[in-house]
């Protein structure tokens, strides 16, 4: 019998949810091989367009070595002390070690059509700067720390995103003094993959959604500062953020307009590193949504016993922008839990559940949940959702219909008395309050109703 119901559970949780992921994963390394017949990189050289150049000679350090369009394939411990890269690729195989030094002083700056593919470990000892106003589409900045056993070190140093066309994506472990995402980058500029390790003294956030994570989950590791001037991410919850023990975030920029924030990023505070997160694991184990007699039925699980904290329920007509609309206390003595929306959006909502821990800070949340909710009964209510006003079709006559509209915080914002026009109801509410979800409370007679209201 328990068997039968955790299937048709399941079952019930793959129906309700999105068949469409909102990412796809994260951008892949081409596979190079070594070739040890093949042309040796010597000290001092120029490797031009179309040329390889391979090094898998003993330990090396070269004074100086310039790619210019062409392609250096290392399969074995090679520092250059004095590195200019106009364009090209380099391929760091496994088990090779590729040192860039600090001989020239000044940064690593990629132009455009500049690939760094690493699947051993690739240090670079200058900051390194995807630039801006050589790049397009066609001609690209990508590092890619191809696989899990990849490191990419920059301890010292920042590296720098500020371009719309360059991306860093880290599948393995990755450290830095810094990594800025300037205005100019892009959405998904850093991508992460599943059990990677990013790794930072301080972190600056210039562009929305600049990070994502396409599986659960990445770590972020940030050990002292960080200043966002706008969320960190969105549009996925598998993002851990690890924040060390004299980590401070700096707000200034709030007077100027950003809106600093983690976003929907899993947060750890005074956490001493990536692997200290694993231990922290209790999380949703599952979450549901039914149309069930006319109201949305909530339902999800967690993997333990929680207590001192709180569940925020998140609706939202897209998918995308969420608002609450309810808030419970954890019961340290239940690992389920549900709620009932009795008033939904006609049409499809979308779902999902905030988990806040009021002792440590710690914020988790649920996958995406949504159901379809046909609108039935005695009042009809158009355009759901609207920009300044709505109308009320009740299957009664009334004399005098009024409405009150609370938030969703339950502050009543209006009271008004409806007026009537060809047999219809109007509902106005002005401009000037903020898009979102309102809670609706129709009152005619002793006939009392409830109705969500999406105000774009």
């Amino acid at each position: 019998m328990k068997n039968s119901f955790i299937s048709f559970f399941i079952l019930v949780y793959l129906w309700v949810m999105p068949t469409n992921p909102l990412f796809s994963q994260c951008q892949s390394a081409p596979v190079a091989a070594c070739n040890s017949s093949g042309p040796l990189a010597t000290d001092g050289e120029i490797i031009n367009d179309g040329t390889t150049k391979w090094y898998y000679g003993p330990v090396a350090m070269f004074n100086q070595l310039k790619l210019n369009g062409g392609t250096l394939i290392v399969c074995a411990d090679l520092t250059i002390d004095k590195f200019f890269m106009d364009s090209g690729k380099i391929f760091v195989q496994p088990g090779a070690r590729l040192v860039i030094g600090s001989g020239i002083g000044a940064g690593l700056v990629l132009r455009g059509n500049s690939y760094l593919y690493n699947y051993g470990v690739l240090e670079i000892r200058r900051n390194l700067s995807l630039e801006n106003g050589w790049t397009s589409a066609a001609r690209p900045n990508l590092v890619i720390n191809a696989s899990s056993a990849a490191e990419f070190k920059m301890n010292n140093q920042y590296f720098v995103i500020n371009n719309a066309h360059s991306k860093f994506v880290n599948k393995g472990k990755a450290y830095f003094h810094g990594l800025i995402t300037d205005p100019q980058s892009s959405v998904g500029s850093v991508c992460l993959g599943k059990s990677s390790e990013t790794v930072m003294t301080v972190l600056y956030n210039k562009v929305k959604n600049s990070y994502i994570a396409p599986e659960a989950f990445a770590c972020v590791s940030v050990s002292e500062f960080s200043q966002l001037w706008d969320t960190l991410c969105t549009i996925n919850p598998y993002i851990r953020v690890c924040l060390g023990l004299t980590h401070r975030t700096d707000s200034s920029c709030m007077i100027f307009g950003c809106k600093p924030s983690w976003g929907m990023a899993d947060i750890f505070r005074g956490c001493l590193g990536c692997n200290a997160i694993h231990v922290l694991a209790n999380r949703f184990v599952s979450f549901a949504a039914l149309q069930v007699a006319g109201v949305n039925k909530l339902f999800w699980e967690m993997e333990s016993y929680r207590g001192a904290g709180m569940y925020i329920v998140e609706a939202s007509a897209d998918g995308r922008q969420f608002m609450p609309i309810h808030t419970m206390s954890a019961d340290e003595n239940s690992k389920s839990y549900r709620y009932y929306d009795t008033g939904p959006l006609a049409g499809r909502m979308y779902y999902r559940v905030k988990y806040e821990d009021t002792s440590t800070r710690f914020v988790t949340y649920s996958l995406v949940a949504s159901v379809h909710h046909e609108q039935r009964g005695p009042v009809l209510i158009y355009p759901n959702p609207f920009t300044d006003h709505l109308w009320l079709s009740l299957s009664e006559n009334h004399s005098a219909v009024s409405a009150l509209v609370t938030n969703m915080y339950g502050v009543v914002i209006s009271r008004q008395q409806l007026t009537r026009v060809n047999g219809q109801w109007q509902l106005s509410l002005p401009a000037y309050y903020p898009a979102g979800i309102y809670q609706l409370t129709i009152i005619a007679g002793e006939f009392t109703w409830q109705q969500k209201i999406l105000k774009q």
